[in-house]
């Protein structure tokens, strides 16, 4: 969800735990300056900068907890002196639920004060048709987001794919987007 500030991989430590049969929650902290290239020993401790979060969630069932999914997520981020990054906050809801093992609706909406996310207010819906009998999946989504300075306008984005698995392991997968009203190419009305 570009509405919550996540920030590279880097050192951190999250805590994943059911509390009944369908209600889980998930909570964490990690670097706020994570890079994937470094060890990030230094930025972990020395700046002490870091992205907090907890999700409280429901699932049909723990085996389904990636199919079955509605959960609801509030971070923050402290500010990033090197960065320049403001200390910013959001809350994010995410619903997904695979419907007779074929078809997947969701939604994402989420909201964050401050800079540090891509997103002040975004919202992203769609669906995915699972074809079982060859594991290939057809997808569908549109998102509209406002971003999270004033200078920039809002965008629309839609995308269609359809993932072809080759095998177990390996799957093509064609893709078309269209942005209308790119936030970042404001000379522009739409980018294929």
């Amino acid at each position: 969800n570009p509405a919550i500030a996540a920030p590279n991989q880097g050192l951190g430590m999250a805590f994943w735990a059911m509390l009944s049969e369908h209600l889980y929650v998930v909570t964490g902290f990690s670097d706020a300056n994570g890079d994937p290239t470094a060890a990030g020993f230094d930025t972990f401790f020395e700046d002490g900068e870091y992205f907090k979060h907890i999700e409280l969630g429901f699932v049909s069932s723990f085996n389904r907890r990636y199919f079955d999914n509605i959960h609801l997520t509030a971070w923050h981020v402290d500010e990033r002196n090197d960065a320049n990054v403001p200390e910013s906050w959001g809350i994010a809801f995410s619903a997904s639920w695979f419907l007779e093992d074929k078809w997947m609706p969701f939604l994402r909406v989420g909201y964050s004060d401050g800079e540090a996310a891509l997103m002040r207010t975004n919202v992203s819906l769609g669906i995915g048709r699972y074809f079982t009998e060859n594991g290939n999946l057809l997808g569908l989504g549109f998102s509209w987001g406002k971003p999270s300075t004033d200078l920039l306008r809002s965008q629309v984005t839609t995308e269609i794919f359809y993932r072809v698995q080759v095998t177990r392991n390996v799957a093509i997968t064609p893709d078309i987007q269209v942005i209308f009203a790119p936030a970042l190419n404001p000379t522009q009305s739409e980018i294929i």
